[in-house]
């Protein structure tokens, strides 16, 4: 699947105990009827109205008997009397130009319309006119104004939905376990929800709800079925409640305000993460346990630090990884380089593929920085050794100066000690010389 795009989920038929159907433009027969003509069963009997054609019929005639009871009222009053039905019957006449597919129904008894395609057609409300179209499995109503979907609970055999762009703001209907149990697709994005409660839908593959307000999915608890969710451009926090979910593949999470992965649980075969324009700075423990991941997106976010990219090597699976508009990018210089030497088993950086030129260059980089980190440590080593060298010199030296200094003083000492020696004795000379003089004077 592209990044960004959407991934088509192939409906399975099978789960509605139908038979794939056969677009056919012919009007609805029973089978084993061929041919032009009037319409018949086998036994040659008149056929059993058509879906939706009672409901036709009576509307009809509803309409005669409203149009003569009008008439006796503008006749008494002067004025003519709105009809309370008639924007239900305007909006019947919209629907039933949006029915086409005709198939086998359900018990394989007649034929009837299988797709409904109402998209931007300026409704408000469907009233409870899909209960005449029991067997649509495909409906488009997007780009309307509808607040209220209940209706579409009487479709039992649904298996896609699409009401995108409209004003609906609860999720409630599909809380309801025999509600659509055969629904496997269903697009609600850019709507007006806020809650995101425990759905139902056992067999739910894909569920769309981008660009609402949902603030937590601590209520969702899991799902059985579902294979790709989509959540972008809500008021999401944090990952809480994203878990309990064996078979889902995809997870789209962009635009939220979340800062870390934690509340990821149970999530064993998630392949794609896409966690764009988000508030993430760190990679935080404990690490959930995505096995089967294989794109990790966090384009746009915080992450400053190298070593939270390294942290990527814990999602033993990962194939593809992108960090566009991350500050950390100016200080990788070469991000595509970078990132295959920190996370060799990429086969995919930055949404470009990684070629064996790539590999090249990076082992040579990688040849390239042990070889100057060797001469580093050569150079280094050489630098201690001449500082050693110059140590040892200057401690030869200061030895040979503290002894010079040592002998100077010793023989200064010697001098002075011999100096005061030689003034005694001249002293006592001296003195001794004295002495007869003194006593021949007397």
């Amino acid at each position: 699947m592209s990044e960004g795009g959407e991934e088509n989920i192939q409906l399975n038929n099978e789960d509605a105990g139908e038979e794939s159907p056969n677009v056919d433009a012919s009007p609805e027969r029973e089978p084993g009827q061929e041919g032009e003509g009037e319409e018949q069963n086998p036994e040659g009997e008149e056929r059993e109205p058509r879906e939706g054609e009672e409901g036709e019929e009576g509307e009809k005639k509803e309409g005669e008997e409203g149009e003569e009871g009008e008439k006796k009222e503008e006749e008494e009053d002067g004025e003519p009397k709105p009809d309370p039905n008639a924007e239900k019957k305007r909006i019947h006449e919209i629907l039933k130009t949006g029915l086409s597919q005709i198939a086998k129904t359900f018990d394989n008894s007649a034929y009837a319309y299988t797709k409904l395609d109402l998209n931007e057609k300026e409704l408000k409300e469907l009233f409870d006119l899909l209960k005449n179209y029991s067997h649509l499995k495909y409906i488009n109503i997007a780009q309307n104004e509808i607040q209220d979907i209940q209706t579409v609970a009487n479709i039992p055999h649904l298996l896609s939905l699409n009401a995108s762009t409209n004003l609906i703001n609860s999720l409630d209907v599909f809380t309801n376990p025999n509600v659509l149990p055969f629904l496997q697709v269903l697009n609600l994005s850019n709507n007006k929800i806020k809650h995101f409660p425990a759905i139902q839908l056992p067999r739910l593959k894909k569920l769309n709800l981008n660009e609402n307000g949902i603030d937590s999915c601590e209520d969702l608890q899991g799902h059985p079925a579902l294979e790709v969710l989509e959540l972008r451009k809500n008021k999401l926090k944090s990952c809480y409640g994203i878990k309990d979910m064996p078979k889902l593949r995809e997870l789209y999470l962009a635009e939220n305000k979340i800062k870390d992965l934690h509340g990821l649980d149970n999530l064993p075969s998630l392949q794609t993460l896409h966690l764009r324009q988000n508030l993430i700075k760190r990679i935080m423990k404990p690490f959930p346990e995505l096995t089967s991941l294989h794109h990790f997106n966090l384009r746009e976010n915080r992450i400053a630090e190298v070593k939270q990219i390294k942290k990527f090597k814990y999602f033993t699976s990962l194939k593809s990884a992108t960090i566009i508009g991350n500050p950390v990018i100016d200080e990788l210089g070469d991000a595509k380089k970078e990132m295959i030497i920190l996370l060799p088993q990429l086969t995919r950086i930055n949404k470009e593929e990684v070629t064996a030129e790539d590999r090249e260059e990076a082992a040579q980089e990688v040849r390239d920085r042990i070889a100057a980190e060797e001469e580093r440590l050569r150079e280094e080593e050489e630098r201690r050794k001449e500082e050693e060298e110059r140590l040892r010199e200057e401690e030869e030296e200061r030895k040979r100066v503290e002894a010079e200094a040592a002998a100077a003083e010793a023989e200064a000492q010697a001098q002075a000690k011999a100096e005061a020696e030689a003034a005694a004795a001249a002293n006592n000379e001296g003195a001794e010389g004295a002495a007869p003089e003194n006593e021949a004077t007397e």
